[in-house]
């Protein structure tokens, strides 16, 4: 959803990158909260860790984004 958002809007887009990361956290305390604990991966540790991945790579994105962006203004 971050990508829609206009580069030059920053709060916005941090905001929201933020908290998909403190949900997917959550998400993920109460999963482990909830299951009895083992040795090997789950599936659902396995689809929080992907995910988590991906929203990390949306802020590597913007971050990227916004210093061509800022380059792009200077010049």
């Amino acid at each position: 959803v971050s990508f829609w958002i206009k580069p030059g809007v920053a709060p916005a887009r941090v905001t929201l990158i933020v908290m998909s990361l403190l949900i997917l956290s959550t998400q993920h305390a109460k999963s482990q909260a909830a299951l009895p604990p083992v040795s090997y991966l789950k599936a659902i540790d396995a689809f929080i860790s992907t995910c988590t991945i991906f929203v990390f790579m949306a802020l590597m994105e913007y971050c990227l984004v916004n210093i061509i962006f800022r380059h792009t203004k200077d010049c």
